[in-house]
């Protein structure tokens, strides 16, 4: 079986000089410019601005760097797009349920006018009617009408009292405790007596029993037509009251309509508008005192005038104002429930019943309305209750304002705000993994969310796609003034977009990634009092981010080196070998080499991997041993079951393991201690094992290459050192200067196979059919014994 030694050439990719563009002075770079090759994702979002239709909100996911949202807010504001009907949001008094202020939705610039419209029209009518009501002919009027009813109450009360002084009784008004009350007194000898004091006056001046009992029954008689009375004159003067408000609405009412008709008609006011101002003209025809000043100045009832009389009710409080016919692109940073739905401000409602709609806090869905509305669908998920209402609010095409009161430690506001008809996308900024969460388990998510967004990481290699992440590069080194970019400073910056892509022939789309990349070379250039970045300040850069996070690493390899954790470099050893694992530590993963050895007795046929069994294994890695296990019964048990327990162990392993990138390694060592071959242990090994022996591609090579490298390295490279990757990968390949340098000459070498059989024949130094025919004699050797012993 053949086995390809990989040139050094072939090892990374070198960006051309070529594809380097010429860096221009004061160079603009547009958004969609970053974010280049991504006609997918953005023709996505086209179409979901574009459908007019509920549910066409648009989910986001694949834009790297922490500010994706506010990326998506640029492109947006770039973005031509119809509006929704942009309208002006305003909220007002409800006269008639005063905890439940109105909504009135109106043109734009219309909130503003109504606002200062609404102000003038009160000045208007505090100047006007007191006016009217204290002209010269009112006056008489109300004059005339109090009289008359002055009288009318005098007359009453006279015929009241000469009945009573026919009977020999007085009405009397009897102060007690700050109050007045009627009462009636027995007349005696031209004076008037309580009861009590008729009963005490001397037999000389009482009058006679028969003649004092008479004027006590009188005096009960009497006694219920006192309240009778007195209800009588009550109602007299509720009748006043009425008469003269009635006298002031007739005075008032030519104002009051002329005015509000004329500020309707300034407004080109629709029915509901209408309405609202002809309930406000009707409060204030019913209420003509509040109208009235009692300073001496003019400009003296400003604040607290206005609360004394509630002239507050007439006030409007425009929670959307819009300037211009253009969507709004909101950005909420913090969506928690108030700041995302809005709230009704506890202080300001607690100062009165007219205040209520002042209370009301607009929101950004309210803010975003008729325009789009950026979300970080993570923070959004955070917030308590903020997913529920949002989705409420989605279907339902209505904003209901108030406060989250089950969360209040100040208990309930009781104020209900009118909900508000909204029109807007929602765009939601996540990843992958959130997207398909919420797709599988929300019902609701995909009637809602109809449009998904995806942004790819990595863009085939072509020389546009590297001229367009250079220009990106110029214009962010220009734009924060950053040292310029040398060309092989950036020949360099592209390499490692290459390699953060994980293939040689394709190139990362990760600008904001990139972008650290290329202030961090900004930095260690100047610290070398360097003029413009180079390509040792890319690599010096990228060998102090790589040191920021590999202490642990580091720690591995002394652990090794030490000899604490046995990975040989040299020689050969049967049923062992060494594995290349990589391990996560952050935003960057590292290589690790491990020791697998394997075991084989005879017995009835049995696979144990150790580390599955204390549940070290993940599920993708115990698939790998089952391919193993299927490999090997193809290979050697067709006609009979193999004679032989076999044991697989990750030796000094501690930790979870997955994975079916050694699948191949341990095949090896399974080989090996069933033929007696002896495998390398100058090769480290990676590669996923097919049910035909097949190598297939793994992950993470360039980390595993350098993780063994760096052992070889330290130990002094022998030059028959190297390791062995699927053939498939060597297209992933990007490797650090220092192994290439290493195979140019000649002293470490990567090999790439396509088959187990090649693999088995360079670790072991033995043709692939010996190595077979040596594991068949084992067994049959296995299957003797266990003859002899039944």
């Amino acid at each position: 079986m053949k086995v390809k030694k990989i040139k050094a050439s072939d090892l990374r990719w070198q960006c051309p000089a070529s594809w380097v563009p010429v860096r221009k002075a004061n160079a603009k770079c547009s958004i969609n410019q970053r974010l280049f090759g991504q006609k997918r994702a953005l023709a996505a979002i086209e179409m979901g601005l574009h459908v007019d239709s509920p549910g066409y909100n648009i989910f986001v996911c694949g834009i790297g760097g922490t500010d994706k949202a506010e990326v998506m807010q640029e492109l947006l504001e770039c973005t031509e797009f119809s509006a929704h009907d942009v309208v002006d949001h305003v909220f007002v008094h409800n006269f008639h349920e005063p905890m439940n202020p109105r909504h009135l939705e109106l043109p734009i610039g219309a909130g503003i006018q109504l606002t200062i419209g609404m102000r003038n029209w009160v000045h208007a009518l505090r100047t006007e009617i007191p006016k009217l009501l204290k002209s010269e002919e009112h006056l008489q009027r109300r004059h005339h009408l109090y009289s008359r009813y002055q009288k009318a109450e005098l007359q009453l009360m006279r015929r009241f009292e000469a009945k009573l002084q026919k009977a020999g009784l007085a009405l009397v008004a009897i102060e007690k405790d700050n109050s007045t009350r009627k009462d009636i007194h027995l007349r005696i000898n031209n004076e008037v007596c309580s009861p009590e004091q008729a009963l005490q006056l001397p037999t000389k001046k009482r009058p006679s029993a028969t003649k004092l009992k008479k004027m006590f029954v009188a005096r009960n008689k009497f006694l219920p037509q006192v309240e009778q009375t007195q209800n009588k004159a009550r109602a007299m003067a509720l009748r006043l009251i009425r008469e003269t408000n009635n006298i002031d609405e007739s005075v008032m009412t030519e104002a009051v309509q002329g005015i509000t008709v004329a500020l309707a008609e300034d407004l080109d006011a629709d029915l509901t508008l209408a309405s609202w101002l002809g309930d406000c003209a009707q409060f204030a025809l019913n209420r003509p005192g509040m109208w009235t000043r009692t300073g001496a100045s003019d400009e003296a009832a400003d604040e607290e005038s206005i609360a004394q009389r509630g002239l507050e009710v007439f006030e409007v409080n425009p929670v959307r104002a819009m300037r211009e016919n253009k969507a709004p692109i909101i950005f909420e940073p913090h969506p928690n429930y108030s700041n995302l739905f809005g709230t009704i401000e506890r202080a300001r409602s607690q100062q009165g019943i007219g205040y209520v709609h002042h209370a009301v806090r607009p929101g950004s869905l309210l803010r975003a309305d008729g325009g789009v509305l950026v979300l970080n669908a993570r923070d959004v998920l955070k917030e308590a209750e903020v997913w529920r209402a949002l989705k409420r609010t989605l279907q339902s095409g209505k904003l209901s304002i108030h406060g989250l009161e089950s969360l209040s430690p100040l208990g309930i506001t009781g104020a209900r705000p009118e909900a508000v008809p909204v029109k807007l996308k929602v765009m939601l900024v996540g990843d992958s993994n959130l997207y398909d969460h919420l797709h599988d388990e929300e019902p609701d998510f995909p009637r809602i969310f109809k449009v998904k967004s995806e942004f790819e990481d990595s863009l085939p290699l072509l020389k546009k796609h590297a001229v367009t992440m250079a220009n990106s590069l110029y214009h962010i080194s220009q734009q924060e003034s950053l040292l310029p970019i040398s060309k092989t400073g950036m020949c360099a910056l592209l390499e490692r977009a290459v390699n953060d892509s994980g293939s040689r022939k394709r190139i990362s789309t990760r600008l904001p990634v990139i972008a650290d990349y290329l202030r961090e070379s900004s930095f260690y250039a100047a610290q070398q009092g360097h003029k413009s970045i180079q390509s040792g300040d890319v690599h010096i850069a990228r060998n102090h981010y790589r040191e920021q996070h590999a202490i642990d690493a580091e720690w591995h390899e002394r652990q090794v080196l030490e000899g604490v954790y046995k990975i040989k470099t040299r020689g050969k050893e049967v049923g062992a070998i060494n594995a290349m694992t990589v391990v996560g530590m952050g935003p960057l993963s590292f290589g690790r080499p491990a020791r697998i050895s394997a075991l084989a007795t005879g017995g009835e046929e049995s696979y144990t991997n150790l580390d599955s069994d204390v549940n070290l294994t993940g599920s993708i890695h115990n698939k790998g041993m089952l391919a193993l296990e299927n490999y090997m019964r193809y290979q050697f048990g067709q006609k009979k079951v193999l004679p032989a327990k076999m044991s697989l162990c990750f030796d000094q392993n501690y930790g979870p393991i997955d994975g079916d990138s050694a699948s191949t390694t341990e095949l090896y060592a399974l080989l090996s201690a069933l033929s007696g071959f002896a495998i390398r242990q100058d090769i480290a090994v990676t590669g996923a094992l097919a049910l035909d022996g097949e190598v297939t591609a793994i992950g993470g090579v360039n980390d595993k290459i350098d993780g063994f490298f760096r052992i070889c390295q330290q130990r002094k490279l022998t030059g028959t050192q190297g390791v062995m990757i699927p053939d498939i990968n060597a297209n992933d390949l990007m490797l650090n200067s220092n192994i290439i340098d290493a195979v140019k000459a000649g002293k470490f070498h990567i090999y790439a196979i396509k088959d187990v059989r090649a693999g088995i024949e360079l670790m072991t130094g033995q043709r692939w059919q010996d190595v077979f025919a040596a594991v068949r004699k084992r067994l049959k050797e296995f299957d003797t014994v266990d003859k002899k012993k039944s």
